[in-house]
């Protein structure tokens, strides 16, 4: 395991190497859940991040997906240096002001609503350009977790929902037969789905970077071919920023609008499988918050969990969800009114 010190020296090295000039400052940045060590490294000319990161496969997918992207004109970092043998690159620094983080300011002081929904609507406005165009040309051997979002995918992601979320946080025997039944056909149905499209996997707000009004995207390493519905649902129902139903409704309809300049879209089906995808991410959601807060001790990860089960409660109370899910229907209504049934680790 390399220390954050090691990372430091290799990154100052590759810096003075690729712009000849020092580094005059070095500072530590958070990376949320990954374990990436990440630093800003400044000389006299300019601002970069710079990236230690031990696993070559993903490593290799953000820096050939940001090439690509870069390509088509899509707005993410430019990649200026890497040594993929000690798990080094440098890349754009964005700042330190993400969509999450302005959005949560402005829910602090109760001022900046619209414009934070301006921005909303700006990044799903772009989400259809990754999702299409990204699409073009991928390399897909560099989707290391698998090239499709398909059935054998969403089982793995209800796997670790049932093995890091109800298996920790949930007291009682919740993983039932019945629960699997739920699971088997809710991948049946998710499957049906057309895959043509670029999936983020990650498409959140804390993933979108403002640079003064203009979003960049970053943390799409984990991308693949899936339906375009996910990456939405993604953004619409992350639980931390608490969105809202109309809010929901109106970044919807700006989404359906520009994808529908781009690609022939079936609206009618797009709305019917849309609530479907946005269950499978949330319960995803609640398996990496059980997993981060609970077995790798990052506890700030847990707050995320009542809004997440509420959204959940929400969507499978609807008389519209497209598929039938008595058992989960049953636990998620349950959990999202009574949060007190979670373990001890929720408190």
């Amino acid at each position: 395991m390399v220390t954050a010190d090691a990372a430091r020296n290799d990154l100052h090295a590759l810096f003075e190497a690729t712009f000849g000039e020092r580094v005059r400052s070095c500072e530590p940045l958070r990376a949320d859940g990954s374990s990436r060590l990440l630093f800003r490294l400044a000389g006299d000319h300019r601002s970069v991040v710079g990236v230690r990161h031990d696993n070559r496969e993903e490593n290799a997918a953000f820096l050939g997906f940001s090439r690509h992207f870069r390509a088509l004109g899509l707005p993410v970092p430019e990649i200026f240096a890497e040594d993929p043998d000690r798990g080094l690159y440098l890349e754009t620094d964005l700042g330190n002001e993400s969509l999450a983080v302005r959005h949560q300011r402005a829910r602090e002081t109760g001022s900046g609503s619209e414009s934070v929904l301006s921005l909303y609507e700006k990044v799903v406005r772009r989400l259809p350009r990754f999702q299409v165009f990204g699409a073009g040309g991928l390399d897909r051997s560099l989707c290391y977790q698998g090239c499709e979002f398909d059935a054998e995918a969403m089982h793995r992601d209800l796997a670790y929902f049932r093995d890091s979320f109800l298996d920790l946080l949930v007291s009682g025997d919740a993983a039932s037969d019945a629960l699997e039944e739920d699971f088997e056909n809710l991948a049946r149905f998710l499957d049906a789905e057309e895959r043509a499209f670029f999936l983020y996997r990650d498409f959140q707000s804390r993933n979108v970077m403002l640079v003064g009004e203009e979003p960049f995207f970053i943390d799409y390493q984990s991308g693949r071919m899936g339906a375009s519905e996910y990456d939405l649902a993604s953004i619409l129902y992350e639980a931390r920023a608490e969105l809202g139903g109309p809010v929901r409704a109106r970044l919807l309809d700006v989404y359906l609008n520009e994808a529908g300049k781009l690609v022939r879209l079936d609206e009618a089906r797009f709305r019917r499988f849309f609530p479907a995808f946005a269950c499978i991410r949330i319960l995803q959601a609640l398996g990496a918050y059980g997993n981060l807060g609970v077995r790798k001790g990052k506890t700030r990860f847990l707050r995320g969990i009542p809004a997440a089960l509420a959204n959940l409660g929400s969507l499978m109370s609807s008389p519209d969800f497209p598929v039938d899910l008595p058992e989960l229907r049953r636990l998620a209504l349950s959990l999202a009114e009574n949060p007190g049934s979670l373990r001890a680790a929720l408190s």
